[in-house]
Order: C-alpha cells, then structure tokens, then sequence
C-alpha cells in the first residue's frame, strides 16, 4: 500500500494530503515512522499517523468502516500476514471529512479513479464541469446561428455567433487554467472503452488547435464584409467547430462521468 501511495502522491492534485495509519503503534513511533516515511520517498503533504492502538482501530473500524484488528498469537497462522490484519483500501475524504468513496489499492484502474475523483472535489473541481457547460452552449449556439443564417435573419446569426466565439474563447481559458493548476488526468478505464476515449482525444486536440484560426479566420472576414470568402470558409469551420465542442462533452463524459 505505501508503495501505491508513493507512486499517487506523484499524481494526486496539488493539495491533496495523504495519511498512512500504523497498526502498529507499539513498534511504529514517531521517529520509526520518520524513517519509513524517508525510505519511501513521502513528500511534505504525506503524513504517517501514530497513536493509542485502540484510537487508531476505532478510527478504522467505526470511521472508515475498515477491518483493522491484532491477530491473537494462538490464532496466526504460520506463513501468514503476520500479526495484524488490515483493509487494504485506499479512502477518499472530502475538506469537510465526509467520505467519498473507497478504492482497492492493489488495482491500478482503481488508482486512476482516485485521482479523478480527488480532482473534481479539489479546489479546482468544478471546472471541468464548467468546461463542459461551455462546451455545450457552444453546440447550440453553433446549430442556433446556422438556423438563423439559413432563414436570411443575419444580424441575429451575428450576434449569436459572437456568443459561440465568446464561449469557446471562456473555455479554452478556463481549461487551460484547470490543466496547469491540476495537471493531466489519466482515463481510469482500461480495453475498449480506455482505446475510445484515446481515440476520441486524440480527434479533439489535433482539432481544437486547426479550429482557433479558422474560427478568426471565418470572423474576420465576416467583420470585415467579405461575405463570399465568410462564406465558403465557414462551410469548413462550422462543422468542425461544433465537433470541437460535442466532442469536448463527451471527453469530460467519458473521463468524469463513466
């Protein structure tokens, strides 16, 4: 388990704050666990706890609803754990000490989740949720602009263009944001559903970085009443555009939702 968790402080958001409980009190002091803690590379941010044994076996068993309990010597069983038994769950804790959801340390899906769902309920957690609203007005301001444009009504189709531009400009601002405070979140899934999301990334970024000029492209020559060229250019930059954005629901769908 500590190795797991060296492995997701690495990973973990900025902020998140690990704790190792010993169930070992009577041999793991503070200075014992000082020196664990050095062996296995723990950063600030990771703390190992100590205490009264029957504190910490409260704290697992009635806290976080976990096994924890010393094995009589009459009753170990030779080869076995040793003399303790323990979950091997990792826990997730909200800031107000609700728990949120528990994961099999040993499973590296389960690992990747964790750090998903650290993220969302980090200070930064709502953004992504953010990010898809945006995503999704963009979509129907996109269909809304080209109803209007189709029934002749083009300062409406301006205006509602203007917003579509106005969203996606909000999101990349606020993706960007996100990803540089949390970083890059790993799809917890594996097989078909982990080479789908890859796939539909991969169609998304390459995509969202040939829109952006496009779309100032398409605008400015609207801006500037060069309707023929707006024109022809934004029978391209349209349907790429609102790719762009369904497909940005559906990332965070696939990533936060799935």
């Amino acid at each position: 388990m500590t190795g797991h968790m060296a492995r997701l402080q690495k990973e973990l958001p900025p902020g998140t704050v690990l704790v190792s409980f010993t169930v070992d009190p009577a041999f793991d002091t503070p200075e014992v666990l000082t020196r664990y803690a050095a062996e296995h590379g723990a950063r600030p941010g990771w703390l190992f706890v100590t205490g009264r044994q029957d504190a910490l076996y409260a704290l697992a068993t009635q806290g976080f609803k976990l096994a924890a309990m010393e094995v009589p010597a009459d009753q170990r069983r030779s080869g076995g754990d040793g003399p303790f038994l323990h979950s091997s769950k990792f826990v997730l804790v909200d800031a107000q000490g609700a728990i949120r959801s528990y994961y099999d340390s040993s499973e590296p899906t389960q690992r990747r989740r964790l750090v998903r769902d650290a993220a969302l309920i980090g200070p930064y957690g709502a953004l992504p949720r953010v990010n898809a609203a945006l995503n999704t007005t963009s979509v129907f301001l996109l269909a809304f602009g080209y109803l209007l444009i189709r029934s002749g009504r083009r300062a409406a189709h301006r205006k509602c263009m203007l917003a579509a531009v106005g969203c996606s400009a909000l999101f990349l601002a606020t993706y960007l944001f996100y990803h540089f405070h949390v970083g890059s979140i790993r799809f917890p899934g594996d097989g078909a559903w982990r080479l789908a999301y890859l796939s539909i990334l991969a169609s998304h970024t390459i995509l969202a970085v040939v829109i952006a000029p496009l779309i100032m492209m398409t605008l400015g020559r609207a801006l500037r009443g060069r309707f023929d060229r707006h024109r022809a250019l934004a029978r391209v930059t349209l349907p790429l555009w609102a790719y762009v954005s369904v497909t940005g629901v559906v990332v965070f769908w696939m990533l936060y939702r799935l």
